[in-house]
């Protein structure tokens, strides 16, 4: 008579090592009895954690490289570091105003939240931000930190990208590009399917829009002196971005 079949259920590896260790115990097949029961499940709860740690690390790895999709246009909510003025952006399909005609407002929030509209001006923004005093608003690049491959060796034809547009009261005043901020763009970090550039960070205390880039540099852009960079090396060696809701110091 054949043995009969034993069937073995694996603990998952993305389970959670509280959940995994509490499985190792039942799952357990061909003991070796001159062990005790505690050796067995220690040594079994050892494994088990090397397999989640394995695990979430591949997965960490993936996330990193992987080129998340851009999520489809729709209506976006700028604010100000001190939440005075709010950016309204409304794409041309979901206007109820102006079908078809992308278009952000700015509006001063009152303290109960009543909203006064300031100014507004054609296009919707992915990426941007009002400044403290409702007079400016920066806009970032569409892709965010991702730009497009390019098929030349120095990837010159990327140079004149916009990274940053600055309005002022309704008024297009400056136009940084890629070439401005990227020194040398063959140092652009290629990932899966594009070339990370840089990230965004937003207005600092000194009101102020910050980049970092791929090489390393933390630029400080004065809306009303646009075109006077301050540069500097970052002391953070990993780059923020400002969706997640860091600023800059």
């Amino acid at each position: 008579m054949k043995p009969a079949a034993t069937r073995v259920n694996f603990p998952c590896p993305w389970a959670s090592p509280a959940a995994t260790f509490r499985s190792s115990k039942r799952q357990v097949v061909g003991r070796d009895e001159s062990r005790g029961p505690d050796d067995v499940w220690k040594g079994e709860a050892v494994m088990n954690t090397w397999r989640y740690a394995l695990a979430m690390m591949f997965a960490i790895s993936f996330a990193v490289s992987a080129d998340v999709p851009l999520r489809p246009p729709s209506t976006i909510e700028h604010w100000s570091p001190n939440r005075r003025f709010c950016a309204v952006s409304v794409p041309g399909l979901l206007s109820q105003t102006n079908m078809n005609r992308d278009r952000t407002t700015v509006y001063e929030v009152g303290s109960k939240g009543k909203r006064i509209e300031k100014w507004s001006i054609e296009g919707w923004f992915r990426v941007g931000e009002p400044s403290n005093d409702g007079e400016y608003f920066v806009a970032g690049y569409d892709g965010m930190n991702l730009l497009p491959r390019s098929e030349l060796p120095d990837n010159s034809n990327l140079g004149g990208i916009d990274i940053l547009r600055i309005y002022r009261r309704g008024r297009l005043t400056t136009t940084i590009r890629l070439r401005e901020v990227v020194r040398n763009l063959r140092n652009l970090e290629r990932t899966v399917s594009h070339y990370h550039w840089g990230d965004y960070l937003g207005f600092n205390q000194a009101g102020r829009s910050v980049v970092t880039t791929c090489e390393g540099d933390r630029i400080e852009v004065d809306p009303a002196h646009p075109k006077v960079l301050k540069r500097a090396r970052c002391k953070d060696s990993v780059p923020r971005c400002s969706c997640c809701g860091e600023r800059a110091d």
